[in-house]
């Protein structure tokens, strides 16, 4: 499935989400150029996480829509802040994902 997201330049580009599973946790990957970005992303009582397994790292996250803090709390990791714009984008579209399909179900 195909994302847009917004550079750090505000270009509109395209990402691609793959392998994307919805259990009590979201599991998914991420392309970037020829790299392939596992992550996990839960949601534990009201709080919401995201686990990037490729770089071991960690991150608390606002809702998943909320692109802009989302982006921040993730460079705060990463210290990459195009990537950190490719994954808040993804976590959106895997959070409109999931409503799309329950409410199709």
């Amino acid at each position: 499935m195909n994302y847009i997201y917004k550079n750090k330049n505000e270009k509109s580009c395209v990402g691609e989400i793959s392998s994307l599973t919805i259990t009590p946790f979201f599991a998914f990957e991420i392309t970037t150029g020829k790299q392939r970005i596992g992550c996990y992303l839960d949601h534990l009582l009201s709080e919401w996480h995201i686990c990037i397994v490729d770089y071991e790292i960690e991150a608390d996250l606002a809702h998943p829509t909320d692109i802009f803090w989302n982006t921040n709390a993730i460079f705060e990791e990463t210290e990459d802040e195009e990537l950190s714009l490719q994954i808040a984008y993804a976590i959106n579209e895997v959070y409109k994902e999931r409503n799309y399909s329950e409410d199709v179900l």
